[in-house]
């Protein structure tokens, strides 16, 4: 089960906007393959802090790495029981975040909104810039 206090922070994702066809497409819905809920990354300080990741069968080669948002939004449409989320879809959406390190605006996947969802499911796999 997902502890939702052991996790810190935000984190800085492998599957990138531009994996999903970034600028043109805004937005994805994907299937989870796999989820781990005790990845270790390192920190800057020389540290670790745990993240849970989530591999997409559109994606096999490349991981997500949540941040706090994100694993909310999965917990709040998917539950607390992680192995129970394979198979299920998932809307991601970019949105503009600041980089954490040059603090400039950048292009960011985010699990969207769990309001959104059924809206992002109803329109397809797919779709291009609003």
């Amino acid at each position: 089960m997902i502890d939702r206090e052991s996790y810190p922070g935000a984190s800085r994702p492998a599957l990138k906007p531009d994996s999903i066809g970034y600028p043109k497409t805004t937005a994805a819905v994907l299937t989870i393959a796999d989820v781990d809920p005790d990845v270790e990354i390192p920190e800057d300080n020389g540290g670790t802090r745990k993240v849970l990741t989530v591999i997409f069968k559109e994606f096999p080669d490349l991981v997500f790495y949540t941040n706090k948002t994100s694993r909310e939004a999965l917990i709040e449409r998917l539950g607390l029981n992680e192995k129970n989320w394979t198979g299920e879809r998932v809307p991601l959406v970019v949105v503009t975040t600041n980089n954490p390190r040059t603090k400039k605006p950048q292009p960011s996947l985010w699990v969207a909104d769990p309001k959104e969802w059924d809206d992002h499911l109803k329109r397809g796999s797919k779709r291009g810039r609003r």
